[in-house]
């Protein structure tokens, strides 16, 4: 356990010293009649995807990530489905619209006094060449 306690401080200061540096890439979502869909999205994550209206609250997140393979959506919806009861999850994922870049994303649940009312991915992005070794293994996500 204090492992895991040890390696979210890490990715927490990481993604903080990320966010000093570059602005901040963030969605929320909420889980609606069995699919999670956005509830905020930052701008910075709009123009890296790229999208081009802010206005995509209420969609599902596949769709807004252009996640199209019929065979990825089970996993990523695992990952969001692990955020909602409370897991923190490390995961990355690659758009539809740009092959080329990747974002490491870490979602966690947020809470308002006990249960959880929503969950939250912060972005860092990547080019797909820098990491291409770690992308190239059969998980794509870690649960935290």
């Amino acid at each position: 356990m204090k492992i895991k306690q040890l390696f979210r401080l890490q990715l927490e200061l990481l993604f903080q010293e990320y966010e000093q540096a570059k602005p901040s890439m963030y969605f929320e979502a909420q889980k609606l009649e069995g699919d999670f869909v956005i509830t905020d999205i930052s701008d910075e994550l709009l123009t890296c995807v790229p999208l081009n209206d802010k206005n995509l609250c209420g969609e599902s997140i596949n769709t807004v990530f252009c996640i199209k393979n019929k065979n990825t959506i089970p996993k990523y919806q695992q990952i969001y489905q692990l955020a909602w009861t409370g897991e923190r999850v490390l995961f990355y994922f690659i758009t539809d619209r740009h092959s080329n870049l990747a974002f490491l994303t870490y979602m966690e649940p947020q809470y308002y006094i006990n249960p959880i009312t929503k969950i939250k991915g912060r972005c860092v992005l990547f080019e797909k060449n820098t990491v291409q070794n770690i992308l190239q293994h059969d998980y794509p996500f870690v649960i935290l």
